[in-house]
């Protein structure tokens, strides 16, 4: 009689399949979160390039009658912010007393699919009051 003693290393399969299955559960958490965080910081460039136009429309008007629509007259050079996500646009109101400011995602780019779609931003301040700039796209 051959009497064997093997000893056997390794994992089996069952171990394995929950290995993957806690992997994968972990993943769908982390990963809508993960693309929220890349989506908030990629919001806060086109709030830092809208709170600088306004700034730069307000300096403009300390020595002109009226608000500008070109950004040229602001001294910007592009219409991109800083990390070119979002294209930045004025509108001057019928008097040239107000403007708004919006930066909406660069067509064909990543922050496209943000559910803030468009930040704006008038001489009073954010601008909350549609759907697409909602106060959370400000706050968050």
């Amino acid at each position: 009689m051959v009497i064997c003693r093997y000893r056997v290393l390794g994992f089996t399969l069952m171990e394995l399949m929950i290995v993957v299955a806690v992997i994968g559960i972990l993943g769908a958490i982390a990963y809508p979160s993960y693309v929220e965080y890349i989506y908030k910081s990629r919001r806060a460039d086109a709030m830092n390039a809208l709170l600088k136009l306004q700034a730069d429309e307000e300096k403009f008007r300390a020595g002109q009658p009226s608000y500008t629509s070109t950004l040229t007259d602001l001294g910007w050079t592009t219409s991109t912010s800083v990390d070119q996500h979002y294209v930045i646009s004025i509108d001057v109101g019928a008097n040239a007393n107000s403007f708004q400011a919006r930066a909406a995602p660069k067509a064909g780019g990543a922050q496209v699919k943000d559910k803030c779609a468009v930040i704006a931003i008038n001489q009073q301040g954010p601008v909350t009051g549609t759907p697409t700039t909602s106060p959370r796209c400000w706050n968050r």
